[in-house]
């Protein structure tokens, strides 16, 4: 099979899912304390429903995920529901703000019939994300006066990549208290606050509705319904880019995955670009998984086998460079059953909240899986790989003073590239901060070999990115593998123009994938 139709055929084939209900553990792991940028979606789009008390009901979207120097900032709006069907003289409009760094979440918000906090800006959490953990905070009550707030994160729950905390907020001089579930990778699950009645107090509360939270997804696959249980997962691999499907159209959620497939798309899903005219389709990819480290050499007997749910961890593992346990507990009740040299990788997995199981207690090592079951663990795999490794605007400058250094490179006379004598050779140099696609297009660009020699065509270059203070620019998260960097403004030559650099994570860092320029009429 040719790796063009391959790459359109398993760009989702990727590990095992292992997920599902419980998994038969003896004791829950004792895992390293969660992160705060870990606790909002990373996904420009993203919506909550939430339902709650006497019929109350909201919907609010992020707008924005802007990156700035020292902190993110989600823009969200959205609209309270109106239950008088038009009638009431109100403003059901919500605006919030959440502002994130690495030890801080902070709720900014503008309402008037929001059923949430009294105070219009609260910390909703501080660091460490641990039980017990409290601070003080001081806040203004919607009356203008100044209060305290004594804050607890109450208790942790769930799992790495799941984990569920819940942190009350108390008034040391009144009965008034808060009380938040906050969900890695969802935000805010629900909401309970005390309020004061004519005659007694009573809570009112609400809760996040799953069918109406989440992100903007498009799972055009004729074989995937909405009601599937895998339906957001492949929504979210299609949102990041990772996900085609078969030529004819279709997702073939029950498939199994081959050797071949898994060790191609756990690459791909790292950044690494094969050989489309290879003979073999696969083998670029073996090559690469074998340079990673992911693979040794000759470690399959066969790459057209299903491959087992042990040796999919194993390279789960492996290519998120994770530290493998020293000791071996017994999590799963066929745990004999795992090889002996792949048991630390299982519990590793485990415990960093890759891999579940099945309801009933078992891991089964050496069955295969599907493709569906497979999105799970891609989804989780690249929402990882996206968070290991910040992106901040100073990597914006760095990247683009580096592409623009390795793209023209230092000619000689007559245009001659020095040190490179062949357009291969310079997408090498080039593909150390670009996508190797992107490289390719660029040296195709700018260079021509002329009798023999590489020749660097004096043309216009590429816009580069503006770096005075009086030009800003915007960093957006778009999800959690993609950043856009949009930059408007004028210059002599060209005039009124919009920059936009699109920046994916591949090979374990950022790298440029692609630059647009829209120049106004």
């Amino acid at each position: 099979m040719k790796r063009k139709a391959f790459v359109a055929m398993v760009a989702l084939l990727f590990a095992a899912a292992l997920l599902t209900g419980p998994s038969g553990v003896l004791a829950e792991p004792q895992d390293e304390p969660g992160q705060i940028p870990d606790l909002l979606p990373a996904y420009e789009g993203y919506q909550w429903g939430v339902l709650g008390f006497v019929d109350y009901g909201h919907d609010i979207q992020v707008d924005s995920i802007r990156m700035l120097h020292d902190e993110t900032v989600y823009t969200l709006t959205g609209y309270v529901h109106d239950l008088s069907g038009g009638e009431a003289d109100a403003d059901f409009s919500i605006r919030m703000e959440y502002r994130v760094t690495d030890d801080l979440l902070v709720q900014v918000k503008e309402e008037e019939t929001m059923m949430d906090s009294e105070f219009d800006r609260i910390e909703l959490v501080r660091g460490p994300l641990v039980e017990g953990q409290s601070w003080t905070q001081e806040v203004t009550g919607s009356d203008g006066t100044q209060r305290t707030l004594e804050s607890t994160i109450t208790s942790v729950t769930g799992r790495p990549g799941s984990r569920v905390y819940t942190i009350r907020y108390e008034d040391p001089d009144s009965s008034y208290y808060e009380e938040r579930e906050i969900g890695e990778g969802r935000g805010v699950l629900s909401f309970e606050r005390l309020m004061s009645g004519d005659e007694e107090d009573y809570t009112v509360h609400y809760a996040v509705f799953d069918e109406t939270t989440g992100a903007e997804l498009d799972t055009a696959f004729p074989d995937v319904e909405a009601e599937d249980w895998y339906n957001e997962t492949v929504g979210r691999l299609t949102t990041m880019g990772l996900l085609t499907g078969y030529p004819d159209g279709t997702f073939g959620p029950g498939r199994s995955i081959s050797v071949a497939e898994f060790v191609t798309v756990s690459v791909e899903t790292l950044g690494f670009e094969g050989d489309p005219d290879h003979e073999t389709w696969y083998q670029p990819y073996l090559d690469e998984a074998v340079r990673l480290g992911l693979i040794e050499e000759d470690t399959f007997d066969r790459t057209d086998r299903p491959i087992t749910r042990e040796e999919m961890t194993q390279i789960i593992v492996r290519a998120l460079d994770l530290s493998v346990l020293d000791s071996v507990d017994e999590i799963f009740s066929d745990g004999q059953q795992i090889s002996p040299e792949l048991r630390a990788y299982v519990q590793t997995a485990y415990r960093a909240g890759l891999i579940s199981g099945y309801p009933d207690g078992t891991f089964g090592p050496e069955r295969g899986t599907t493709r569906a079951e497979a999105a799970v663990l891609l989804t989780r795999m690249a929402e990882r790989l996206g968070s290991q490794v910040a992106f901040l605007p100073q990597d914006s400058l760095d990247l683009e003073e580096a592409f623009e250094e390795r793209l023209f490179h230092e000619t000689g006379e007559g245009w001659v590239v020095i040190d490179f004598d062949t357009k291969d050779q310079v997408i090498d140099h080039l593909a150390a901060v670009t996508t190797r696609s992107f490289a390719r297009e660029q040296v195709e660009t700018y260079y021509e070999t002329r009798d023999g020699e590489l020749v660097l065509v004096p043309r216009d270059g590429p816009v580069l990115q503006v770096r005075i203070p009086d030009e800003p620019y915007r960093l957006h998260r778009v999800n959690p593998l993609t950043v856009r960097l949009v930059q408007e403004t004028v210059t002599d030559m060209i005039g009124d123009y919009t920059l936009t650099v699109t920046y994916r994570m591949g090979d374990g860092q950022w790298l440029m994938h692609s630059r647009d320029v829209s120049v106004a009429e």
